[in-house]
């Protein structure tokens, strides 16, 4: 690995390649032991917020932070958003309290998550890594003064 993180393998599922990855969310009340894995969440740099769907937010009972934000969506559709606290996990490399939206659609890890992390993409290997800005080794001979 070459920044110290983890490596995932790319989706070429999807018409285009693109990144997307397995997270746990649950409440940020340690004492709440109840999870919800979700699969393939899209990393989106088009996104300023994480995203995800309203049902699963709402059976961990998580709670509203009372934000609301006004949105525009891919096709230029304007949504607001209510925004809950939540804890986001993603192994070996993320265990962060964050406001997530509730939405009906694709869950997305915006760039409120996104800006916590390194993610070095290996585009002939369709492989990228991600790690925490924590434990962040940059590769050998790389300057990043």
């Amino acid at each position: 690995m070459a920044i110290g993180g983890k490596e995932f393998v790319m989706d070429v599922d999807d018409f285009y390649p693109c990144l997307r990855l397995d997270l746990i969310i649950c409440s940020p009340d340690l004492n709440t032991t109840e999870r919800h894995k979700i699969k393939r969440v899209l990393i989106d740099t088009g996104s300023d917020f994480t995203f995800l769907p309203i049902d699963v937010i709402k059976k961990l009972n998580l709670i509203k932070t009372g934000t609301s934000k006004k949105i525009e969506g891919f096709y230029g559709k304007k949504l607001i958003v209510m925004f809950y606290s939540g804890r986001i996990i993603i192994e070996d490399v993320l265990d962060e309290l964050v406001e997530i939206g509730g939405i009906d659609s694709e869950p997305l890890i915006g760039m409120d998550l996104i800006n916590k992390l390194h993610i070095l993409i290996n585009a002939p290997n369709c492989t990228f890594e991600i790690a925490n800005r924590n434990n962040y080794k940059p590769p050998n001979g790389w300057d990043v003064r």
